[in-house]
């Protein structure tokens, strides 16, 4: 129930390495992927008050490649 939760690690590793829990706030988790344009996993899992995990969920994204900006000095 969403009153038990406490919050949320996201990370990229399923591992969850490096990655500290994060406050629930909403209905939303945040993640940024990387900058490089490509396919990635995110692994999600929900902590409850008393510390206990959930399942890891998982999903597969693709990040589309970054618009560039070049400079047109001189045209």
């Amino acid at each position: 129930s969403p009153a038990t939760v406490k919050g949320y690690a996201i990370s990229l590793d399923p591992t969850f390495k490096n990655t500290s829990i994060e406050p629930l706030t909403g209905s939303d988790a945040t993640f940024v992927l990387p900058a490089k344009p490509g396919t990635y996993t995110v692994y999600l899992k929900y902590f409850s008050t008393t510390g206990e995990s959930s399942q890891t969920f998982s999903q597969t994204v693709s990040a589309p490649p970054r618009a560039m900006t070049r400079s047109m000095a001189g045209a």
